[in-house]
């Protein structure tokens, strides 16, 4: 069941001076400007136009959880600037990524099997009290691309 994608605006720019008060020119939406955009007006931007997806949290369509530790995070960000496809350049890195494919090769059982299945059947009442989404009408197939 499709969801309707929203399509993008007409035109190259955003009137977003209402909304950000330390910029108050066209903001172009599809290419650079020719002034420098303060990175925080920059960063709200993103921002706000990333939340419009939703809340990965409660994306049950996943199968999967999408919240982590704290640590998880930090250790996340502290490796961002590694190019993580050059496993000679970071050979630890790569290590730590083998270990932890085979663990998870290794470790899903079919009592970890049971688990989910068991945990899926406790998020049901969850699940099922959830509006169902709309149907985009124009799409019959259900997929869209």
């Amino acid at each position: 069941m499709a969801l309707k994608h929203p399509k993008a605006t007409a035109g190259p720019t955003a009137d977003l001076s209402t909304v950000f008060t330390l910029e108050g020119d066209d903001i172009p939406r599809h290419t650079l400007r020719e002034a420098e955009l303060p990175a925080e007006v920059a960063y709200q931007i993103i921002h706000d136009e990333l939340m419009l997806d939703g809340n990965a949290r409660m994306n049950l369509a996943t199968f999967v959880s999408t919240w982590m530790e704290p640590q998880a995070e930090k250790l996340m960000a502290e490796c961002l600037d590694k190019n993580m496809i050059d496993k000679d350049e970071y050979p630890q890195t790569a290590e730590l990524e083998m270990r932890c494919v085979n663990i998870l090769k290794m470790g899903f059982t079919h009592d970890m099997a049971d688990l989910l299945v068991k945990d899926i059947e406790r998020q049901l009442p969850h699940l099922q009290a959830q509006p169902a989404p709309v149907r985009d009408a124009s799409n019959s197939s259900g997929f869209h691309h």
